[in-house]
């Protein structure tokens, strides 16, 4: 019988119960990151809600429904390709409206549904999932890594009157009622902190999961969205990925494990080592950002657990009022201020790059 697949977004953060971030106790103002869950930042050209509901449409799922709390419903990503016949509901009970769904899916002939929270990237082989929860004529099966049960179910369609209605949270929930007898083998990464979101980053680019840059791969380790833009004597130095519509001003270094997303400017003679950079923000000139992640005036270093934000516009900024922000349009940022050098900005689309510009691996 054919499955479908249910894709829960609730209102949430990041957390800091993990004794690594003992001094960031900060981060719960980072929700203001990416319309404050981290499903909505963007990884590497796309965010990771989209990620996961592409991996879903991969496994050949007849439906998707994607289920979304009303905290968050306005600040929903653009999604960058075609997501088929996805569905969404706004909802302030999410359970309720999966059981709803579950039955819709049933009357049109699907026997189980993907039932998944994208609080984490996970590669697991849904065919053998599908194949382990059908063979033990489970009603619901969770998923489970060595660090315990994940946001990832099989759930049927029709399931008896135990799970049904008020008690499909506890189903889903409660270990001890349906405990996680799936064990994913696969690569697993759980978002809880800023720290796993950068870990992701780099192990797509050491190439330790499958997760893989929109783009082009230009030069080795280093891949270029549409309309980069590149000024003279900039270095790009590899892995390091560089979003649609963004600018590396004149004299700038992007350097190992660098994501600089859509719509971003970083202006003349500055550095990003080991940071991401979230869409549609301005890094002024001469600043030199390391081991961190930046959006708007934001910035967390993550070294030493540290959150600011600047209000000096011409370090940092958002390019575009909150919310104005689009993905479509081709977009072009203004420096705070004119290059410190007399000539004016020469900046080369990254297709035909000058001999100036210098590409590392």
């Amino acid at each position: 019988m054919d499955v479908g697949a249910i894709v829960i977004v609730e209102a949430q953060g990041w957390t800091d119960e993990s004794p690594s971030q003992s001094k960031m106790a900060e981060l719960s103002s980072a929700t203001s990151f990416a319309g404050g869950t981290p499903a909505f930042i963007d990884l590497l050209g796309r965010s990771l809600l989209e990620h996961t509901i592409d991996r879903l449409l991969t496994a050949h799922v007849k439906f998707t429904s994607l289920i979304v709390h009303p905290d968050v419903a306005a600040s929903i990503p653009v999604f960058r390709c075609p997501m088929g016949n996805l569905t969404m509901r706004v909802a302030d009970d999410p359970w309720a409206a999966v059981a709803q769904i579950l039955e819709s899916y049933w009357r049109t002939g699907c026997d189980c549904a993907v039932v998944v929270k994208p609080t984490a990237y996970i590669e697991a082989d849904l065919a053998d999932l599908l194949d382990f929860h059908r063979e033990g004529e489970r009603m619901v099966t969770r998923a489970s890594d060595r660090e315990g049960s994940l946001d990832l179910w099989i759930m049927n369609c029709n399931p008896n009157e135990e799970v049904a209605g008020d008690s499909l949270t506890a189903a889903l929930l409660q270990p001890d009622l349906f405990p996680a007898s799936y064990f994913v083998k696969e690569y697993v990464r759980r978002i809880s902190h800023p720290e796993d979101f950068r870990q992701l980053v780099t192990d797509a680019f050491l190439e330790r999961c499958s997760l893989h840059p929109i783009g082009e791969q230009r030069r080795p380790g280093i891949w270029a969205d549409e309309d980069v833009e590149i000024g003279r004597g900039a270095r790009i130095v590899g892995p390091a990925y560089l979003g649609a519509r963004c600018k590396i001003g004149e004299r700038a270094v992007i350097t190992r494990f660098t994501n600089i997303e859509r719509d971003c400017y970083i202006d003349y003679g500055t550095v990003i080592e080991n940071s991401s950079v979230l869409p549609n923000t301005y890094v002024g000139i001469w600043l030199d950002v390391r081991h961190s992640i930046v959006q708007g005036n934001r910035l967390l270093n993550l070294e030493r657990g540290v959150l600011v934000e600047i209000s000096d516009s011409r370090l940092l900024r958002s390019n575009v009022p909150a919310g104005q922000s689009k993905r479509t349009p081709t977009f072009v940022p203004k420096p705070a201020h004119p290059s410190p050098l007399p000539q004016a900005k020469t900046f080369h689309r990254i297709r035909s790059v000058s001999t100036t510009t210098e590409f590392e691996s």
